[in-house]
């Protein structure tokens, strides 16, 4: 069984890969939601006939881009380490 400082080595390790692997993909899905969501702005500043079902929709698709941006960047990362330890700690015991 791995000592603590082995244990402290390995889940810092799996830190940094996650934060890695969260910037690597950090341009890309900025890139996705940012070209998506310029293209949804002529639809939040049309005044004319139809507008008024064009605007609530832009919203919450501009709403949608940057709440999956975020969990993407941040929670996916965070869920992926919680998961090790979780995963790690029952092989743990179950030795």
């Amino acid at each position: 069984m791995p000592s603590s400082p082995e244990c402290g080595r390995a889940q810092r390790a799996r830190g940094r890969r996650a934060r890695r692997g969260a910037a690597r993909r950090l341009r890309p899905v900025l890139m996705t939601a940012l070209i998506a969501s310029l293209g949804l702005v002529p639809l939040l500043a049309a005044s004319g006939p139809g507008s008024e079902l064009q605007k609530p929709l832009a919203v919450v698709v501009i709403g949608g881009l940057l709440t999956s941006t975020l969990l993407t960047l941040v929670l996916l990362p965070m869920l992926y380490d919680w998961l090790e330890t979780r995963g790690e700690k029952k092989l743990k015991e179950s030795l």
